[in-house]
């Protein structure tokens, strides 16, 4: 059994992680494989500067940023668990962030909302609406008033 398959595993049966989210560690785990495989290094052999670039061609290749999130979280565990087992004695994804995820625009009110927040106002409770009433009303300029 390797260590993908005993991590997996272990948060199957010790930590009991919903069967939907061993998967998505199974998939991503299964990414990372094939990514140390094709730079040619071991699991254990993988360093920050792999990590940062197989996340940057995540990020290219139109990957959200929530998502590279749960991959980096994915691999970042599975690293945690490789040190616990006195595996590796460094996690190479241990200093890696996500990208931002960009915040999301205001939603615009609809017309029929809009139009019922028009129907609510009330200029005599507006207390920065001005009053044409009292002597400064008939005040056109700051020089009639005087």
């Amino acid at each position: 059994m390797d260590w993908i398959e005993k991590y997996l595993e272990h948060v199957r049966v010790e930590r009991r992680l919903a069967a939907r989210t061993v998967e998505l560690y199974a998939f991503h785990l299964q990414a990372l494989r094939e990514h140390a495989d094709e730079a040619k290094l071991p699991l254990d052999r993988v360093q920050t500067a792999h990590i940062r670039r197989w996340m940057a061609q995540l990020h290219s290749a139109g990957r959200e940023p929530r998502g590279i999130a749960l991959v980096l979280s994915c691999w970042r565990s599975f690293y945690r668990w490789l040190g616990h087992e006195g595996l590796i004695g460094f996690n190479p994804v241990q200093d890696v962030h996500a990208p931002k995820a960009g915040k999301p625009l205001p939603k615009a009110l609809g017309v029929d909302d809009a139009v019922r927040l028009a129907e609510l106002y009330d200029p005599e409770a507006d207390p920065w609406t001005e009053r044409a009433t009292g002597p400064s009303s008939k005040c056109s300029t700051a020089a009639a008033c005087a």
